[in-house]
């Protein structure tokens, strides 16, 4: 189960091209609070094994139905849209991929205990312009960030942090997009592409934020639109 869980698509266009990628889910780790490692039993390195979930992954759009561009925060380094995702508890379960991976537990247990960082190349900010749009695919499952012990994790490298899947409790989640009708600085996109979204290529100065929030049901909604302009 890949713990990673959307995707970026910064070639969704016009509103009859709003494409999603069948690639699995790449971009914002949806993570639970820290657990410490069992210490007892024949469960101590059952435990770090990612739940079983055949849940869909949620295809997310954005699409800018204003008359006047719109600028987004990225997030990770695919370069997703910013976006706040919230249950109950209230806590972002969109979180972008990081540069320091916190490696999967499975994956330290079968002896591949890389743990390194790389320069992603992160954009600065996504353009939207009118007509345009951006999706994601955000994975049906979320993770529990533990302590792999040297007795499950016997490599060099092994033992520490590691994340397992866990299914995500069914029920009414919020969609938060925060986008910004006024930007200062080099806010045209890095490769021009018409009625294209695309990513910007130096720091800007985002102003005048315009928020939507948009309900919607885990798991039954798998297609979630949110429409965002002035």
């Amino acid at each position: 189960m890949t713990m990673i869980a959307a995707t970026c698509l910064m070639s969704a266009c016009g509103p009859e091209k709003n494409t999603t990628t069948d690639s699995e889910p790449t971009s914002g780790e949806s993570t639970m609070t820290g657990t410490e490692a069992p210490t007892t039993g024949a469960s101590i390195c059952e435990s770090y094994l990612s739940e079983e979930d055949d849940s869909t992954a949620m295809t997310i759009t954005i699409v800018n139905t204003g008359a006047v561009p719109l600028w987004l925060d990225a997030a990770g380094c695919e370069g997703v849209p910013a976006m706040h995702i919230a249950g109950d508890a209230g806590e972002n379960l969109y979180i972008g991929a990081d540069p320091c991976p916190i490696p999967e537990c499975e994956e330290l247990m079968q002896g591949d205990c890389v743990r390194d960082c790389f320069d992603c190349g992160q954009p600065w900010g996504i353009r939207l312009d009118p007509g345009t749009s951006v999706g994601v695919l955000w994975s049906a499952s979320d993770g529990e960030t533990m302590q792999m012990t040297a007795e499950c994790g016997p490599g060099a490298n092994c033992p520490g942090e590691c994340v397992a899947g866990r299914v995500r409790p069914a029920g009414t989640y919020e969609i938060t997009v925060t986008a910004y009708m006024e930007c200062a600085g080099d806010c045209e996109c890095a490769v021009a592409e018409p009625e294209v979204g695309c990513a910007l290529g130096t720091e800007v100065d985002k102003s005048q934020p315009l928020v939507v929030i948009v309900p919607f049901e885990h798991p039954q909604d798998t297609v979630v639109e949110i429409p965002i302009g002035a």
